[in-house]
């Protein structure tokens, strides 16, 4: 890790935790994103958000938190797509109909 990964790294976390003292959620998801499509959404230990961001890091993506009413969310999102907007990261939705571009694009009935 370089001198100033590393210190990106610390001022993100840093900032996640002067923002969770302040926030307080009840609980976590993290929703992750590949371009426009939503690949998963799962619950996170409080107790795991910073392994779960330091490593989201380290990897190459974009990491954010949010809350929505008591909880709160990790956005993640690669380097390349577009930044979800929080008004599709808290209901889960992709950022687009993946259906109807797939049906677009002659690979018909995605369901079979």
């Amino acid at each position: 890790m370089t001198p100033e990964f590393r210190e990106k790294l610390q001022s993100k976390l840093a900032s996640y935790q002067m923002w969770v003292e302040v926030s307080r959620p009840k609980s976590w998801r993290l929703v992750q994103y590949c371009g426009v499509e939503l690949i998963g959404a799962f619950e996170v230990a409080h107790d795991q958000i910073e392994s779960q961001i330091t490593g989201l890091l380290c990897e190459g993506f974009f990491v954010d938190w949010a809350l929505n009413g008591s909880q709160a969310f990790l956005r993640v999102y690669e380097f390349d797509g577009p930044e979800p907007p929080w008004e599709s990261v808290f209901p889960e939705r992709h950022l687009a109909d993946v259906e109807a571009i797939l049906k677009e694009a002659g690979f018909g009935n995605t369901n079979a």
